[in-house]
């Protein structure tokens, strides 16, 4: 879901790419991160250095981490997914 939101591509057009581009995706936002996942890392180090700077903090950049809650059970999320792609599994025999 966060590559809908980053590229602004429908479910239907992410549903639709080859395996390939897709792994293509994630191996770019594991290296490089989205924009949005790079501009909080940013602020979280502005925080950082604003608060060891002002006030002499001990805080590490793992302390303004922003924690985003599950939403649902994994299964849940598992069949959103499914729904939202339009994924139908087929058996491929040989």
């Amino acid at each position: 879901m966060d590559l809908a939101l980053e590229s602004g591509w429908s479910d239907e057009y992410i549903g639709a790419m080859s395996n390939t581009q897709f792994l293509r995706w994630q191996k770019y936002a594991a290296t490089r991160m989205f924009p949005s996942q790079r501009l909080e890392l940013y602020l979280m180090q502005v925080a950082m250095i604003i608060g060891k700077v002002m006030g002499g903090s001990k805080a590490s950049l793992q302390d303004y981490v922003i924690e985003r809650k599950a939403t649902g059970d994994d299964e849940d999320n598992l069949e959103a997914a499914k729904e939202a792609f339009g994924f139908k599994p087929r058996i491929v025999k040989g």
